[in-house]
């Protein structure tokens, strides 16, 4: 469960989120709607901890992810829009460095890597790097990297955008075979109304920086 609590964030004079709370049950499938600029990515980066808060509190399974930071940040991955490649580093070892780094042995590395590029259909480009995949295998590659250390929610920012319609459908079948036979507590940030309704069995809308609707 992921549970979001007065949370406020500011830029300088500029208020991004106000008082915003929002619970996210177990195995929710959520959709977060809303214009540009009403903080839908800021919130990613306040429970991913990327960005720091002025008042509230974010609980992942009931602990505070500011005084649990490792513990409550191993239960979350975070797949933003725009590509994160290692220039260095295989797709394969890039996804088994990150599983090893939080917290798996090598040998439940190389098990986890092998399962999550067959479950996102990339086994065959396992040697490639990420500069050389197509789009589809782009996103596939960076939902792989958000799921490598078997978290238990998963947060999505605008996953589909700049991509096709044949990939866009398996990227949604993927996203449902996440949420129903991995059991994945997913956030899906979207603009696509129609994505949200025919993925999420929960839709949130935010306005003025606060939950508007839901």
């Amino acid at each position: 469960m992921l549970e979001i609590k007065n949370l406020t964030k500011n830029y300088k004079s500029l208020n991004v989120l106000n008082n915003f709370s929002l619970t996210i049950n177990n195995n929710d499938f959520l959709g977060l709607v809303g214009p540009n600029g009403v903080g839908k990515t800021t919130l990613i980066k306040c429970i991913t901890g990327i960005c720091k808060i002025q008042l509230g509190d974010i609980l992942v399974d009931k602990k505070s992810l500011f005084k649990y930071p490792y513990e409550t940040k191993q239960k979350i991955g975070v797949c933003f829009q725009n590509d994160t490649f290692d220039r260095f580093f295989n797709i394969y070892d890039t996804l088994k460095f990150n599983a090893m780094y939080n917290g798996l042995s090598k040998n439940e590395a190389i098990q986890r890597t092998d399962e999550v590029l067959k479950l996102v259909k990339l086994e065959n480009k396992a040697k490639c790097y990420g500069n050389e995949l197509s789009g589809g295998m782009k996103k596939r590659f960076q939902i792989a990297q958000s799921i490598i250390h078997n978290p238990e929610i998963i947060i999505l920012d605008e996953p589909s955008a700049g991509v096709d319609l044949q990939l866009k459908e398996d990227l949604y079948q993927l996203l449902l075979d996440l949420h129903s036979k991995e059991n994945k507590t997913i956030l899906l940030v979207s603009h696509y109304l129609d994505e949200i309704e025919n993925l999420c069995n929960r839709a949130i809308f935010i306005k003025d920086c606060k939950l508007f609707l839901e």
